[in-house]
């Protein structure tokens, strides 16, 4: 069993906070994700595999190849308005101000997890205290 000296202690205690919970420190601008790299890669997910498995079935079900080839952009072009979409939104979400204690209050982002329900609830709270 591995133990820690002093040095590694310290390491281990930098990120974090009072409560011992682990923070992660933000991207530095180098380390961030551009709009490009970004919609590389959700559509490097959406199209994936599925380009090598669904045009027979596609094929098989439309009996036509105009048909096939219509509804594949059809298709492309919805899944392109839904992560532009998704795009802009994880990239417009706004901090805002958290009560973290009694009097203190932090700058916080969209929770890690949770999914949409973080980013549409942190909008909605954003817009009412703006009113």
């Amino acid at each position: 069993m591995a133990d820690f000296d002093a040095g590694q202690a310290a390491l281990a205690h930098l990120h974090l906070d009072e409560n011992y919970q682990r923070r992660d420190p933000a991207p530095t601008a180098r380390q961030r994700l551009g709009r490009f790299t970004v919609v590389c890669l959700i559509l490097n997910r959406t199209i994936g595999s599925g380009i090598f498995v669904t045009p027979i079935k596609v094929f098989t079900g439309t009996e036509s190849v105009g048909a096939s080839l219509l509804l594949w952009t059809v298709g492309g072009l919805i899944g392109t308005c839904g992560l532009l979409v998704w795009l802009e939104l994880g990239l417009s979400v706004p901090l805002r101000m958290v009560e973290v204690m009694p009097g203190r209050f932090e700058k916080k982002s969209v929770p890690r997890s949770g999914g949409e329900k973080n980013y549409v609830s942190g909008i909605y709270q954003a817009r009412e205290q703006e009113h």
